[in-house]
């Protein structure tokens, strides 16, 4: 379920402009989990200490760039995903 959901918002990110074959998709799948996001997670710092470290500037354009995408936000938040929290 989690690859075919990442096959499916990198061809809506994209405009299904790249081809995203199996080969593709194992070599990602096979890095494991990166950017953890939830309380079982070893990093010390959430999503939103990173955020709160940016620079103003990159925080506001982070902001804009993810509204453009609000569509895709309650199936990312299914998958522990908030990215309102980084809407300002």
């Amino acid at each position: 379920q989690e690859r075919e959901y990442f096959s499916s918002v990198l061809r809506y990110l994209t405009s299904k402009d790249i081809e995203i074959t199996e080969k593709y998709l194992d070599r990602v799948f096979s890095l494991g989990k990166l950017n953890r996001h939830n309380k079982s997670s070893s990093c010390d710092d959430t999503a939103e200490v990173l955020f709160s470290k940016w620079d103003y500037w990159q925080r506001d354009y982070f902001s804009k760039m993810l509204s453009c995408f609000q569509d895709i936000f309650p199936k990312a938040e299914e998958l522990g995903y908030k990215f309102s929290n980084f809407l300002t």
